[in-house]
């Protein structure tokens, strides 16, 4: 793994809103004239995310201790471009 190789500081994403993908939203497409996120797939990106923050923790309190692990969420901030375009 990374760390073997001598990597102490390595960053961890979470997942995007997965509902909100424009391939899933296209096929996944009830109304032809609405396109809207899928929420059972951003909730369990949400619970994905949780798991992996919680995972993160774990691994630094109790096997990698001089090693810094970071998560980074961008689940809301595309969120919030995707449903606020004009801000962006």
């Amino acid at each position: 793994g990374l760390y073997e190789l001598g990597a102490r500081r390595i960053v961890f994403a979470g997942l995007p809103p997965l509902g909100c993908l424009p391939v899933v939203m296209t096929t996944s497409i009830v109304d032809a004239l609405i396109r809207q996120c899928i929420d059972s797939l951003n909730m369990e990106a949400l619970i994905y995310n949780s798991k992996l923050q919680n995972m993160l923790n774990e691994i630094k309190a109790n096997e990698l201790k001089d090693a810094r692990l970071a998560y980074a969420d961008i689940y809301f901030t595309l969120l919030d471009a995707i449903k606020n375009p004009s801000k962006y």
